[in-house]
């Protein structure tokens, strides 16, 4: 009972939610596709880098939703998108990074 009582549990609740957006979007593919996207590349940086917090137990969801976005041929996300989630991931990992590991 003590894990519910971390102070890192607001940090679990804030990456739950954002793998729950995907779920909203199931009705519109190409939004689906472009949501897992991002979604995926920010937990994927989000997981890597609270790894310390137990926070990578989100890596597999991470890969999932990357590999959920190029699944049907028709629904890919483009180049910009793979950019900007690509942006959005290393924004993820830097700025925390820096507040963790700063000295």
């Amino acid at each position: 009972m003590t894990v519910l009582f971390t102070p890192f549990v607001g940090f679990v609740i804030i990456a739950m939610t954002a793998a729950a957006i995907p779920v909203a979007m199931l009705d519109h593919p190409k939004g689906f596709a472009q949501a897992c996207l991002v979604v995926g590349a920010g937990l994927l940086a989000w997981a890597t880098v609270g790894a310390i917090m137990g926070m990578f137990l989100f890596l597999p969801a991470a890969v999932l939703f990357l590999v959920a976005a190029y699944a049907d041929g028709g629904n890919r996300p483009g180049a910009r998108w793979l950019l900007g989630a690509l942006c959005v991931a290393a924004a993820a990992a830097v700025i925390p990074a820096l507040i963790l590991f700063a000295p």
